[in-house]
């Protein structure tokens, strides 16, 4: 099994450039770095599990859960906050009613996920009370938003060496009960259909919170969209992250034309949506596709569809390879089809993407653990193992 282009799994370089790699005519790997765009900075867990910011223009490799890395893309989006790790400041209303206290608050207590000592220190309490008016309280309303949906996400860890139960709502205010431990972690809370927006973090006496708790939080976020995407640190105002695009232009021959075959090991941010990737020549004429779909999968061949499966999860191992009526597609170590009556072979292809070729502006937004283009078509049992 000789792969002639690759990237992921070890190969990716520093964060100033990554790059694939593909065997010259002496089989030796060379690097080969693509295409890579975004015109804001943004962020991504790093090999020591902190958040950093990366520069525009910048891939990222994203360690988190993972210790070799995979290259993250995400769509634009924008955090509505405008002070997203500054509790004290007034955009954050503290509020306590009945035997409530209102939220005493302490900047810069802690050492958050990126690593600094920027995390404030709130501590609420109810001071007993069981009542539905017994309220301690900190909240941001952004106000009126088209009806569409909206993520909330936020870091809370405890103070102390005892977990609390505390209220974190979604956008449209629904209280979601979040048990607070002594380690970092980022609760996040998507609605649909949201038209007021607003941010509540609470203990309230009649939903089953904790009486007191003392908690750090760092790096909230309200953003339009169905999930949570990489923290947007904001100081002031609305801050946009914009959206991530990658492609190869590889040299001639690199990618085989009358057969090969396409491997990605990805992580789908959701199952909204569409998410596009693949061989082309540069347009959507001649190309092998992977599309998500939902919860399914599809993959074509030129216009040919060789078949569909749904998802079970959103981390997946997929194959298509690709000769004169010989079609196959295997799915985490699954063959899930064989065509064998489609004699059409693409040509011309020299281009690895995650997009729709033929500039129709739709893209993958995933995470890419590895991938790589043979450009013979794989046994069945190399399918199975590579897929696995």
């Amino acid at each position: 099994m000789s792969n002639t282009l690759k990237f992921g799994n070890g190969n990716w370089a520093t964060k100033e450039g990554s790059t694939l790699a593909y065997n010259d005519e002496n089989n030796n790997f060379k690097p080969l770095p693509f295409s890579f765009e975004r015109d804001s900075s943004a962020t991504v867990v790093n090999k020591d599990g902190l958040i950093e910011v990366v520069g525009a223009g910048m891939p990222r490799i994203d360690y988190k859960d993972n210790s070799e890395g995979a290259l993250l893309l995400e769509p634009q989006s924008t955090n509505l906050i405008t002070h997203s790790s500054e509790l004290t400041n007034s955009s954050w209303v503290k509020t306590n009613t009945g035997t409530g206290s209102a939220p005493s608050i302490t900047s810069n207590y802690s050492i958050s996920p990126d690593g600094t000592q920027n995390a404030d220190r709130v501590i609420f309490n109810l001071n007993g009370g069981t009542a539905n008016g017994d309220i301690s309280q900190v909240s941001v309303t952004i106000g009126s938003v088209s009806s569409a949906s909206y993520t909330n996400s936020v870091y809370i860890k405890s103070n102390t060496s005892n977990n609390y139960d505390l209220v974190v709502t979604d956008p449209s205010g629904g209280h979601i009960i979040k048990n607070i431990s002594t380690e970092w972690q980022r609760f996040d809370n998507p609605r649909e259909s949201v038209t007021n927006a607003s941010f509540r973090i609470r203990l309230r006496g009649d939903e089953g919170t904790s009486d007191y708790a003392d908690v750090s939080i760092w790096g909230a976020q309200i953003e339009e969209g169905s999930y949570a995407t990489s923290y947007i640190p904001t100081s002031g105002s609305t801050v946009t992250r914009l959206a991530d695009s990658c492609s190869q232009t590889t040299p001639s021959g690199v990618i085989g034309q009358t057969e090969g075959t396409l491997f990605v090991d990805v992580d789908f941010l959701t199952f909204s949506g569409f998410d596009y990737f693949g061989l082309n020549d540069g347009s959507n004429n001649e190309r092998v596709l992977i599309q998500r779909s939902g919860t399914n999968i599809k993959t074509y061949i030129n216009s040919t569809e060789i078949d569909s499966q749904s998802l079970s999860s959103l981390s997946n191992k997929i194959a298509v390879s690709y000769k004169a009526n010989e079609y196959k597609f295997y799915l985490n170590g699954t063959k899930i089809a064989t065509n064998t009556s489609s004699s059409v072979t693409p040509s011309g292809l020299n281009t690895f993407e995650f997009e729709l070729g033929g500039g129709f502006g739709l893209f993958a937004y995933l995470k890419t653990k590895d991938a790589r283009v043979y450009n013979t078509v794989l046994t069945d049992e190399e399918l199975v193992a590579l897929t696995s």
